[in-house]
């Protein structure tokens, strides 16, 4: 009788504690990613690939990607963000996800991740799933395509943007507006 007490209180102690560690994993669940957006990354740009023709944005979550277009898709990325592009429904074997720059040399790739060009801060993570890295403005002058290792007709192009450059111009600009104006009067 004693052994059967014994178990039905280890069980309930089992059952507080698993609904504790349940309780601390729901409160602690908001801090792992907050938008679908993990920590340390800016922006996720999911993507798909359309047979074998080009690929679609399906999602992006976070702030600085702007995309344009299906097929020959067009991706504006913020200077000095992290990016993940999630390529976790893309076959990595068959449509090896990699970035080139303007002379189409390889910046990093998932069909050889070894290839890995070295730029200062770029910090790139490559798996099956995805690439992760932060657009600096040294990559900035550099990064030109995306594109799948084995179907080159299979690309899509980036352009980065400078969001405070952009302020800025618009500022002068109306400046020069401003003063157009009051020369005119």
């Amino acid at each position: 009788m004693q052994t059967s007490q014994s178990n039905t209180f280890k069980g309930r102690r089992f059952a507080i504690g698993a609904s504790i560690l349940l309780i601390s994993l729901i409160g602690v669940a908001p801090l792992l990613a907050e938008d679908g957006v993990p920590p340390g990354v800016d922006a996720v740009i999911t993507m798909e690939n359309i047979e074998t023709e080009g690929w679609r944005v399906l999602d992006t979550r976070g702030e600085g990607p702007v995309p344009v277009g299906d097929g020959r898709v067009r991706l504006g990325l913020e200077i000095d963000r992290r990016y993940h592009f999630d390529l976790s429904s893309i076959d990595s074997e068959l449509f090896a996800f990699e970035f080139r720059d303007r002379q189409g040399n390889v910046l990093f790739s998932q069909f050889d991740p070894e290839t890995t060009e070295e730029l200062s801060g770029v910090d790139p993570e490559i798996s099956d799933d995805g690439i992760t890295f932060t657009l600096t403005e040294e990559l900035s002058r550099r990064i030109d395509t995306f594109r799948a290792t084995h179907y080159p007709a299979m690309v899509g192009f980036i352009r980065s943007f400078d969001p405070d450059a952009i302020e800025a111009a618009a500022a002068e600009e109306s400046t020069a507006a401003d003063i157009e104006a009051a020369d005119a009067d």
